[in-house]
């Protein structure tokens, strides 16, 4: 018994010695274009999250990038939409390692042959706390929605925020509003 648990032991720790993704997720657009993105727990305890496109015109996955920003930590759930342009947005929440807090980030690529991703940008605001729950969606106006569980610094509870990006290329958004009350 003891030699099983010792050997069971080495097993587990040659486990959490690799890089492990997580959290993987698809968006495909009408035309063909695709975006896949996950988080990654890395060997050394950090984290990062990838991703990689096929553009409609493309016939293979481009090879993935790192487009999380290296002043976080904690990074997990990786969300993305395309909107009918061929231009996809990628959120996702890190503990932003300056403010101590945990921000949804952003960033976007338009997904014709060549295109790059945007630097990651905070979305959320640094005096508050983004929470697990949050979704991204393309309304009619071919914007990215972005709405998340906050709990603001000085208040008594959560609300919920919303942020806009056009989808330009320049990977702006809005200033985040509260929706509820």
């Amino acid at each position: 018994m003891k030699y099983l648990l010792l050997c069971m032991g080495i097993m587990m720790s040659q486990l959490a010695a690799v890089d492990v993704p997580q959290s993987a997720s698809v968006e495909i657009d009408g035309l063909g274009n695709m975006v896949a993105v996950w988080a990654v727990n890395k060997e050394d305890g950090s984290s990062v999250v990838m991703a990689s496109k096929c553009a409609s015109t493309d016939s293979s996955w481009s090879t993935p990038s790192q487009i999380s920003v290296s002043n976080t930590a904690a990074q997990s759930g990786p969300r993305s939409v395309i909107n009918s342009s061929g231009v996809a947005a990628v959120v996702w929440k890190a503990r932003d390692l300056q403010a101590q807090v945990n921000r949804i980030y952003a960033t976007t690529i338009a997904l014709s042959a060549g295109g790059t991703w945007t630097p990651a940008v905070a979305v959320s605001g640094a005096d508050e706390i983004a929470m697990d729950q949050y979704t991204i969606r393309v309304n009619s106006l071919n914007q990215a929605v972005l709405i998340w569980q906050s709990n603001s610094a000085g208040t008594d509870g959560l609300v919920i925020k919303s942020s806009t990006s056009t989808l330009d290329g320049s990977n702006s958004w809005s200033v985040p509003v509260t929706v509820s009350d």
